[in-house]
């Protein structure tokens, strides 16, 4: 399209252009805020009270929201595979700018639905996996230290937009609130793609890895790579998928019934927080220093590695009877996440390269988002029958048992001449 720059607004001096890139992915990750849980946690009370809607009603619009997002998520990787990255993000920036002002109309139960879905679909989605297209077309030998500092975006968001939303909502109301993220979505990030994000290096001449890649800008051997139909007819696709839904269905099992499971082991709802605290607290640091690490790894070592952790963190928390176990628990689950945020994001191009990568991600990361949303099904039906979590925990054990195996079998696949 000839509207959009051909060159950079303007270019750092003593800096390699890599670092703009990550920052613009970093900031994706931030301003995906809108469609996080820890954002929209926020405004439930709201809804529930101002708008006479039932707590149990929009828990589960918002699962099922959820849900649906994770179902057509893929459809983003195929637009910005035909259409590139760059207008992809520009477009998703703009409908959650949208989105942003629809919430801010929300009268009924329809309406808070279709925020929900929008979102879930464009923030917590698309704003988190479009980030994780581009930085592969960019780094090859640094990947996992750019999906490191990529992630701290994620991080600087659920640590301070909570806190910048709580003083909001008490002095602007929460129908501005909504706005002033639209606003600043519009003005801030839509801006920064458009002026700044490139594709791909050689679209400006550049070389990848701060110019010390083996690959430069003019090398196309980066367009080689499986197609959608080749990658999902290996063995490492689906066990490596199996392997990255493992991790987001356990924790957000865990997470959403923590409290009540702790009361269970004689533990109270303050201890729940300090565990949850923990998690991040942990998992940030390690996550930077996987980065430095990772490149060098064969990723289903990597994934089994982060199996084998979490296997860990549930036997503490199932034979859990102190706080010191829980908290235990909570260092080794962070760990886990940590290197897995890293995983995520270099396994993928490292296997089946970076031609049809949207695709083929996007159908992975529809089996992360529905695992993530019916994580806290079993532990809930479980207690429901039994009044205790343990049978729950201990069938939690068998999924990162089970990917441990899968992913010593997952190897690196080999693409047919």
């Amino acid at each position: 399209m000839k509207f959009l720059p051909q060159s950079p607004l303007a270019q750092p001096k003593r800096l390699d252009y890599g670092w703009v890139i990550i920052f613009i992915a970093a900031m994706s990750t931030f301003f995906s805020a809108p469609g996080q849980t820890y954002f929209i946690s926020g405004f439930i009370d709201i809804y529930v009270n101002e708008l006479s809607l039932d707590r149990s009603t929009v828990s589960t619009l918002y699962s099922l929201a959820t849900l649906i997002s994770g179902l057509v998520i893929f459809m983003v990787g195929k637009i910005s595979d035909r259409l590139g990255i760059k207008r992809t993000m520009l477009a998703v920036g703009f409908l959650l700018g949208l989105t942003c002002f629809w919430n801010s109309f929300n009268t009924s139960i329809v309406t808070v639905f279709v925020g929900f879905f929008f979102g879930r679909f464009l923030g917590q989605g698309s704003m988190t996996f479009l980030p994780a297209l581009l930085l592969p077309n960019w780094f090859y030998q640094k990947r996992a230290v750019a999906f490191s500092l990529m992630s701290v975006g994620g991080v600087v968001a659920s640590s301070l937009v909570p806190l910048i939303n709580a003083m909001l909502l008490g002095t602007l109301g929460w129908r501005i609130v909504w706005r002033v993220w639209g606003i600043a979505l519009w003005i801030l990030f839509l801006p920064l793609v458009y002026f700044f994000m490139f594709n791909r290096p050689k679209d400006i001449g550049k070389a990848q890895d701060f110019s010390l890649g083996k690959i430069g800008a003019d090398d196309d051997t980066q367009e080689i790579g499986f197609t959608p139909r080749q990658a999902m007819g290996t063995f490492a696709f689906w066990g490596m998928t199996f392997c990255q839904m493992v991790l987001p269905l356990v924790g957000t099992g865990i997470t959403f019934h923590m409290v009540s499971l702790y009361a269970t082991k004689g533990l109270s709802a303050q201890n729940a927080a300090l565990s949850l605290s923990l998690i991040a607290l942990v998992s940030f640091p390690v996550t930077l220093l996987a980065g430095q690490v990772m490149d060098r790894l064969r990723q289903h070592h990597v994934a089994a590695l982060v199996s084998l952790i979490e296997l860990a963190a549930l036997l503490f928390l199932f034979f859990a009877n102190s706080l010191t176990a829980v908290l235990i628990f909570s260092a080794l689950h962070g760990i886990a996440m940590g290197i897995q945020a890293v995983n995520n994001g270099i396994v993928w191009p490292d296997y089946f390269g970076t031609k049809h990568l949207g695709v083929i991600r996007g159908y992975a990361m529809t089996g992360t988002v529905i695992a993530s949303a019916v994580g806290p099904l079993p532990l809930g039906i479980i207690f429901g029958l039994q009044g205790d979590y343990g049978l729950g925990l201990l069938l939690f054990m068998a999924l990162p048992a089970t990917a441990f195996v899968v992913a010593l079998f997952s190897k690196k696949p080999v693409q047919a001449a």
